[in-house]
């Protein structure tokens, strides 16, 4: 990369690889890469190999300035920032050979001026931050370039690279470092360790919003990037206590689940969200829960908007039906009841996935709810995820919260609740400690409309 900023310079060098192409994900790549037409030409949306320089690789260039002028009317999430700062998808500059072996191993070797900063949905694997490894993914991360505000440092066992996309003053630079550590430590108290050891943020500044982060996405494909939308204006408490941040660090205590069954994943999202931030000392024990209550009741007004449809087809279908909350806590629902099931004999569902964690990484492959519910099955030895996500599949009504809600000492009057002292209630807010799995069948699943 040059300082102008004008031009990306890549070469893609191959070892034991033969392909005929390159490729990626994106649509309209072709109009921003440039390449040399004695090294290849474009087929299709492909490029063509034709010819290798004498180091073994192929060189090409992303025209960033193009890039600009196409997407100059579109919003903040895709386009220039600002003079100094480009904000890409990672499969519009990475291409990659179409064909490769199962055991090919990809890295990223990067050269730049000292005054440019980089933002990649990779760890690096030296030192001077030069050399990424990564996945050959279907890439929907995002990278930064450019002059921008940038915190990288180590925490434990966790690389911070917290990005800031428009410029901000150094003291709530500092105050909105400390709130994305303190959301990564309450999701921590799960199962005793955060899901990853990388963790790649984008603070992306508007000037539109009444809470401080209205908006926020986890964007996946071999590696992770998360991407904050906020209003640097409001106090720090603020932020420290929106469920934002919390809800989206804990989709990564799974792999990327298959849109069609968002349930699952905006379910467990939904469940933990509040319960770290009472076991984090963020809000009580009595807010938490009733923050979770605010929430199934937001789902119970919105379920009427799709009333009588399977949980399937609105899953699938959730943004065309507007069934978001629906969606969100009847997942939150189902994972609760798990959760108390679990608990009856000593179990839990903080104990079920730090053991999950030790096979699978937030970074795998996509999972269906079918193939997630068996794994989980697997571990806890008996069947409960897969009878309990085939009749959440049908689910035509929302889900009996308050019998959940009686089981763990909290009665719902109209719209008021009681709370009565509850053992179990004490625990799903108490981090997890570390003890074995206790195996054996217990209750079977079963969802009382």
């Amino acid at each position: 990369m040059d300082t102008s900023l004008e031009v990306l310079n890549l070469s893609v060098c191959f070892k034991n690889v033969r392909s005929k192409h390159l490729e990626s994900n994106v649509r309209n790549g072709r109009k921003f890469i440039r390449i040399h037409p004695r090294f290849g030409h474009w087929d299709n949306n492909k490029i063509r190999i034709k010819k290798l320089d004498k180091s073994g690789c192929l060189p090409y260039r992303v025209d960033l300035l193009a890039f600009q002028k196409q997407n100059k009317r579109s919003t903040q999430r895709w386009s220039k920032i600002s003079k100094d700062i480009f904000l890409l998808p990672t499969s519009l500059w990475l291409w990659l050979p179409t064909h490769y072996n199962d055991d090919t191993e990809f890295a990223l070797w990067l050269k730049k001026p000292t005054n440019i900063n980089v933002s990649l949905p990779w760890a690096p694997s030296t030192e001077n931050g030069r050399i990424y490894p990564f996945k050959p993914e279907y890439f929907l991360t995002k990278s930064v370039f450019g002059r921008f505000q940038q915190n990288k440092f180590k925490k434990g066992s966790i690389l911070f690279d917290i990005s800031f996309t428009n410029k901000v003053d150094d003291v709530k630079r500092k105050q909105l470092v400390h709130w994305i550590e303190n959301a990564v430590a309450a999701v921590s108290t799960v199962h005793g360790k955060f899901p990853t050891n990388y963790v790649q943020v984008l603070l992306t500044p508007i000037s539109q919003g009444s809470e401080a982060a209205p908006y926020a996405h986890v964007l996946r494909g071999g590696g992770i990037s998360i991407q904050f939308f906020i209003m640097p204006e409001h106090p720090i408490k603020n932020f420290i206590e929106d469920w934002t941040a919390y809800h989206e660090f804990s989709h990564l205590l799974l792999p990327f689940i298959d849109l069609k069954d968002a349930w699952v994943s905006e379910g467990i999202a939904s469940y933990y969200q509040y319960l770290v931030m009472a076991r984090h000392g963020v809000v009580s024990e009595e807010q938490a829960f009733r923050r979770f209550w605010g929430g199934i009741k937001r789902g119970f007004d919105n379920y009427h908007r799709t009333s009588g449809r399977p949980l399937s087809e609105v899953s699938k279908n959730v943004r065309r039906y507007g069934a978001h909350r629906r969606v969100y806590w009847t997942g939150a629902l189902l994972w609760f009841q798990a959760d108390l099931i679990l608990r009856k004999s000593g179990n839990s569902l903080d104990k079920v996935l730090a053991e999950f964690a030790r096979k699978h990484h937030p970074e795998d492959d996509t999972m269906s709810a079918r193939e997630l519910s068996k794994v989980l099955d697997d571990i806890v030895g008996y069947p409960l995820f897969v009878p309990l996500f085939s009749q959440a599949q049908d689910l035509t009504a929302y889900p009996d919260y308050r019998e959940l809600f009686n089981r763990i000492g909290i009665q719902i009057k109209g719209n008021e609740l009681s709370f009565a002292p509850s053992k179990l209630r004490k625990a799903l807010v108490t981090p997890v400690l570390e003890s074995p799995l206790q195996m054996g069948n217990t209750e079977r699943p079963s969802i009382q409309p």
